[in-house]
């Protein structure tokens, strides 16, 4: 049985309980705009633990067993990816983010490879229909699973690291993460003013920043209010936006930029 077995290639012998995938390969290569060099790499990304358990409990002669031993599922690319990611993204906030506070790059950095920001892209590529799951991972919901999403978006990205190089790997981030880069940068990176200011405060004056709602105007589906930040009573900024929170946060952004701060 093993000088029978000896020429048959693993990968596509494992391939063969799923001869509905291979199609597909090429389609996820266009939607990430790159052809693997390597197309084992590729369904290595795409292959979740649950494909492999599955079909070893489908065989029962211990030569095909040993071979898909040799096959790897997608956690060990996912361990790289996520390194990977982060440099990338890390390498764009650098020299496109417009940050130059160490805290506000880590920031920045957290809320673009958390794990909602991966399940976005991840559903943008409509990743899900492209994995290799088993039966059972499949039946319960496996292609929709945020876990499985975003761990096979990292593998991916590991994966045309190995193959490409970093530089085409960051190119490829940048295009994919590029919808939201900007939407999280605003929302959850400059939103944070608030707490910069309140620690630059508290830590020289021993009091936080005090915040008052002077203002609001417009029609009730689109009304603007006007925040006042004060410390000891002196005005630092004032700031306006579509709700209260917002124009906190202008008015705390202002007031870090303010001359205002250092004369207190």
């Amino acid at each position: 049985m093993l000088g029978q077995k000896a020429h048959v290639d693993p990968l596509n012998y494992f391939l063969s309980f799923y001869p509905d995938m291979p199609p597909t390969f090429d389609v996820i290569k266009e939607r990430i705009g790159y052809s693997f060099k390597n197309k084992n790499l590729l369904i290595e990304a795409l292959t979740h633990r649950s494909a492999i358990q599955e079909v070893k409990h489908r065989i029962y002669q211990q030569t095909d067993l040993d071979m898909l031993e040799q096959i790897p599922w997608n956690e060990k690319l996912e361990f790289l990816g996520d390194s990977v990611l982060s440099l990338g993204i890390t390498t764009w906030l650098w020299y496109k983010g417009n940050l130059t506070c160490e805290g506000d790059l880590s920031k920045a950095r957290s809320a673009l490879v958390q794990e909602s920001v991966l399940v976005l892209v991840a559903r943008q590529l409509d990743l899900g229909s492209f994995i290799i799951l088993g039966a059972a991972t499949e039946k319960a919901g496996g292609r929709q699973r945020i876990s499985i999403l975003a761990d096979a978006l990292e593998a991916l990205i590991g994966a045309i690291y190995l193959d490409g190089g970093f530089e085409v790997c960051y190119f490829i981030t940048e295009k994919l993460f590029m919808p939201y880069i900007k939407k999280h940068l605003n929302e959850e990176v400059f939103a944070d003013h608030k707490t910069r200011l309140q620690e630059v405060i508290q830590q020289t004056y021993g009091e936080p920043p005090d915040y008052q709602v002077v203002n609001s105007h417009g029609p009730d589906h689109n009304k603007q209010f006007v925040v006042e930040c004060r410390i000891k009573g002196k005005l630092l900024a004032q700031g306006e936006g579509k709700s209260k929170k917002k124009a906190s946060q202008i008015a705390a952004a202002k007031a870090l930029k303010s001359t205002q701060l250092s004369s207190l």
